[in-house]
C-alpha cells in the first residue's frame, strides 16, 4: 500500500479541523454530546481519524450550510446522509463549496473516478472558465492552507495538479486547432528555470487561445538563452511567466536584470508577470509584476 495512503487515513482531530473548516472544539462536543464520530485508537492508544470520518465530517458540515441541526444530521443513518447530501448537491448548484470538498476527499484518497466524477457534474453546469475560477482556484487556496499545516504531502498536490492539467489539456486541444491565432503581437509563456507549476500559465494559455491570440506556449523549466531566436521576429513580444517558487527573493533583481539584457532587447518587447509576491515592484518600465491572469488578459 502507498505510505502516504497508509499515513493519511489516520488523521488527528487538528488534521480533521484543517481539512473540515469545523473547529476541533465542536468535533469534540458532536462526540461526546450526538456520537457524531467514533474516533479509533492506535496500539500506543493515540486518539485517530479515518478517510470515512472525514468524508462523513464533510457531509455533515455541507448538511449544515444548508440549513440542517446537527441533532437532527446526528439520527441520520450513514445512507441517510449520503441521500441528503445528494440531494443537496442537486438543488444547491451554486454551492460550489461542496465540490471543492469533494476534490479535496479525492485527492486525499488518491480518487481518480471520484475525481472525474466530479469534474462531469461541474462541466454539466459550468463552463470551463467558471470551473476554474470558481472551484479550481478555492481548492488550491485550502491546499495552501494545508501545506501550512502539514496536512497533506507532496504526493497528494501533485496527483490532484496532474489530473487537473489533464482537463485544462484537453480544452486547449478543443480550441487549439481552430483558434485564429492572429494580432500585431506575439505572447509567448514560458516558465524560468526550476519552476515546475504552470496550472496558471497554461490556464492564461487556454484563455489567449480562445480570445485567437497570436501565442505561443514554451512549458516549464525554460533557460534565458533559448529565447535568442525570438529577437528576430518582427512583432512585438509579450513574454508572460508565472513566479511561485522561483526566483527566490534575493535572486529576484538579479533573475529580471539578465532577462532585461538579455531578452528585452528590442524596445518593443515587454516581460509580464503572474506573482503575487512581488506585485508593488517595476522593473524598468519593461517588466510588469501581476497579481491574477486576468490583469494579464487586461494587459
Amino acid at each position: 500500500m502507498n505510505k502516504d495512503i497508509m499515513i493519511y487515513n489516520k488523521l488527528s482531530i487538528k488534521d480533521l479541523e484543517n481539512l473540515t473548516g469545523v473547529k476541533a472544539h465542536t468535533i469534540r462536543i458532536w462526540e461526546k454530546r450526538y456520537s457524531l464520530l467514533s474516533p479509533e485508537r492506535t496500539d500506543t492508544n493515540i486518539r485517530f481519524y479515518s478517510i470515512s470520518a472525514l468524508q462523513k465530517m464533510l457531509n455533515v458540515k455541507l448538511l449544515q450550510e444548508n440549513g440542517w441541526k446537527i441533532s437532527k444530521i446526528a439520527k441520520l443513518s450513514e445512507d441517510e446522509i449520503l441521500r441528503e447530501v445528494a440531494q443537496c448537491t442537486q438543488v444547491v448548484e451554486d454551492n460550489l463549496s461542496a465540490y471543492v470538498d469533494r476534490i479535496l476527499l479525492s485527492m486525499l484518497s488518491y480518487d481518480k473516478k471520484e475525481f472525474f466524477h466530479v469534474y462531469d457534474e461541474l462541466s454539466s453546469k459550468l463552463d470551463f472558465s467558471q470551473i476554474y475560477f470558481d472551484v479550481v482556484v478555492p481548492f488550491f487556496h485550502k491546499v495552501g492552507l494545508m501545506w501550512q499545516t502539514s496536512s497533506i504531502t507532496a504526493a497528494h498536490e501533485h496527483f490532484i495538479t496532474n489530473l487537473i492539467l489533464q482537463k485544462i489539456h484537453v480544452e486547449i486541444d478543443s480550441i487549439e486547432k481552430e483558434s485564429a491565432q492572429s494580432g500585431d503581437i506575439l505572447f509567448v509563456l514560458f516558465l524560468p528555470e526550476y519552476e515546475i507549476h504552470q496550472l496558471k500559465l497554461l490556464y492564461l494559455y487556454y484563455v489567449l487561445l480562445k480570445k485567437g491570440c497570436n501565442v505561443i506556449y514554451l512549458g516549464e523549466s525554460v533557460p534565458l538563452d533559448a529565447f535568442e531566436s525570438f529577437q528576430k521576429l518582427p512583432k512585438p513580444i509579450r513574454y508572460v511567466s508565472s513566479f511561485t517558487t522561483f526566483p527566490v527573493a534575493d535572486n529576484l533583481a538579479s533573475y529580471l536584470t539578465e532577462f532585461s539584457e538579455k531578452v528585452l532587447v528590442s524596445s518593443k518587447d515587454e516581460f509580464l508577470i503572474i506573482d503575487d509576491h512581488h506585485t508593488d515592484q517595476d522593473f524598468n518600465g519593461k517588466i510588469k509584476f501581476c497579481r491574477t491572469v486576468e490583469q494579464i488578459v487586461n494587459f
